[in-house]
């Protein structure tokens, strides 16, 4: 396979930095935002109502790489007062010879068939349009689409099948789970902002200690993400049989060198793959590399059919005799402590064997429990308690006492 057959990384940019160091570090496709059409956008140029921060985006991709992929994101949620500012937007695409722009509010196909029949779209849903009659549908539309972060393997393997427009996909960020036009934080006590201002925080689960969810509050709206980031890494050998157009990194609110790192590393797997496709697996120590610079925790998100574990303990029921299952990984920290939920006493001289979802086996012994308030305790009771943290062991891997 050659590099021209594999997808190309895809990041968002809203700076001339961020340009930079995207393409000094392998992308091959750009998708540049601005405050007043990309609705999570964090350039914060709000007062450029001609879009003149845009088209400065573009001349520095296009010195850098004068072939360079650019699309511009245009993800608002469309009311009737922004259709000048969309008509406005076209008509600077089309002076700087852009034709490819990114939407997820389905009126914009039909204004921008009208106004500019020409450009291309991407359609990108981040939920919903999870069945191929919906896929099918924009297919006919949209000359790309972004799959929801919520559609999983077996739903794209049929899509690559029926579908003849390009798929893309997101494989590392965050995830957002709420939005609401209402400004939610903005309106919060001691909070006095002005209307472009944006607001930015940090919330941690009560039940679940040590699980930050974002909130992201600007003029477009409230944001909610989840407290881990979707990381593709240890499913890149099945992204390369899935043979998909574009592999999208997100970076938008964090450093540069966050930036840089999730392009370099998913150009690495690439190049990796592209010098010995039959011996490819992604590695643990490139993952360990990136996990070291992200911060928070990388999982695959929805990507796997959420009954994973459950066929799991099926299967360790018949090859396990000796074995009880009682419960659950729920939430880890890397090299520290994981949270498991169980259905029995635990005591040190427990025995116990952990399974994750792919099948990696680790039995313990001599354990010592915490308890969410940090006590330390030779024994644990039926509910909520952390275990030392274990490598390879994440969230829904199966717990089973030793009988």
């Amino acid at each position: 396979m050659s590099n021209m057959d594999l997808a190309k990384i895809t990041t968002y940019v809203s700076s001339k930095e961020q340009v930079q160091v995207a393409l000094k570090s392998g992308a091959d496709h750009l998708i540049l935002e601005h405050s007043l059409i990309s609705i999570r956008s964090f350039s914060n140029n709000w007062s450029d109502t001609k879009f003149k921060s845009l088209v400065l985006l573009i001349k520095e991709s296009r010195k850098i790489n004068p072939n360079i992929e650019l699309s511009v994101n245009c993800d608002l949620i469309l009311q009737n007062k922004d259709i000048p500012l969309i008509q406005q937007l076209l008509d600077i695409l089309k002076q700087n010879n852009l034709n490819q722009i990114i939407i997820q509010d389905p009126g914009l196909i039909e204004l921008i068939n009208e106004y500019q029949p020409l450009i291309n779209i991407i359609f990108a849903q981040e939920t919903g349009n999870l069945n191929l009659l919906s896929l099918n549908h924009y297919n006919k539309q949209c000359t790309t689409q972004f799959l929801s972060n919520e559609i999983t393997i077996s739903s794209i393997k049929n899509a690559k099948k029926k579908l003849s427009g390009k798929l893309g996909i997101h494989v590392q960020g965050p995830i957002m789970i709420q939005y609401s036009y209402r400004r939610f934080l903005k309106h919060s006590p001691n909070e006095t902002i002005s209307q472009e201002e944006t607001i930015f925080r940090l919330a941690q689960d009560q039940q679940y200690p040590n699980r930050f969810y974002r909130f992201y509050d600007n003029p477009h709206g409230h944001f909610m993400y989840l407290y881990f980031d979707r990381c593709l890494h240890h499913y890149c050998d099945t992204l390369f049989k899935l043979n998909l157009d574009y592999w999208i990194c997100d970076a938008r609110g964090d450093s540069i060198s966050q930036l840089e790192a999730i392009i370099k590393h998913y150009k690495k797997q690439q190049n990796d793959y592209n010098n010995n496709p039959s011996q490819y697996k992604p590695s643990d120590s490139d993952f360990d590399r990136l996990s070291t610079i992200i911060k928070r925790p990388l999982r695959p998100g929805f990507f796997r059919v959420n009954k994973t574990d459950k066929i799991i303990d099926n299967k360790t029921k018949k090859t396990l005799p000796n074995f009880q299952y009682i419960g659950t990984v729920i939430d880890v920290i890397k090299e520290k402590w994981m949270t498991i939920e169980i259905n029995t006493n635990l005591n040190k001289k427990t025995t116990l064997l952990i399974i994750n979802p792919e099948g990696y086996q680790i039995e313990l012994n001599n354990i010592s429990f915490r308890s969410l308030t940090g006590t330390i305790s030779n024994e644990c009771s039926e509910g909520l308690c952390q275990i030392k943290w274990q490598k390879k062991i994440y969230p829904k891997s199966s717990i089973f006492l030793k009988i």
